[in-house]
């Protein structure tokens, strides 16, 4: 008995399968992968990293970035949140601008608009933005870019 490359093609596919091992299909390989759009970079888990103007403040432990929504924690705990809310993100200017809704607490010295990007090194950088006091620790320096790295979960 002899396969032909189809047959065996599927065949493999399958075997594949049934072991749990990913397959792509041959079109699917074949495609150009497009370059990931600004706005889309932003999506994610960050947090901040220590900067020498910074020294002193109080790190955000989490910033989460999705499609449209955000939230910040400082000391992140389970589904805790200080403060949560929508954005818009403008990836030709790199005008941020976002609205708190919610969350445990939200300091009243927050300022939510500015402009973000993503510096060659791959981190995020937020700049105009005062993310505010937090309940315990050190408030930001103004006019201090956030520096936040992108957290890899495996």
């Amino acid at each position: 008995m002899t396969l032909d490359n189809r047959a065996f093609l599927g065949w493999a596919i399958l075997m594949g399968l049934a072991v749990g091992v990913p397959t792509v299909s041959p079109k699917a390989a074949a495609r150009p992968r497009r370059p990931i759009p600004k706005a889309e970079a932003l999506v994610g888990v960050w947090r901040e990293q220590p900067t020498a103007c910074q020294s002193g403040a109080s790190p955000i432990g989490e910033f989460q970035l999705k499609a449209q929504t955000f939230s910040v924690t400082w000391e992140p705990y389970e589904s805790y949140h200080d403060y949560t809310g929508t954005y818009r993100f403008d990836a030709a200017s790199g005008d941020l601008s976002m609205t708190a809704t919610g969350g445990a607490y939200l300091p009243p010295d927050a300022k939510l608009t500015g402009t973000a990007r993503i510096r060659p090194d791959g981190r995020l950088e937020v700049a105009g933005v005062d993310f505010g006091t937090p309940r315990a620790g050190k408030a930001h320096v103004a006019g201090c870019p956030a520096v936040f790295e992108k957290q890899v979960f495996n």
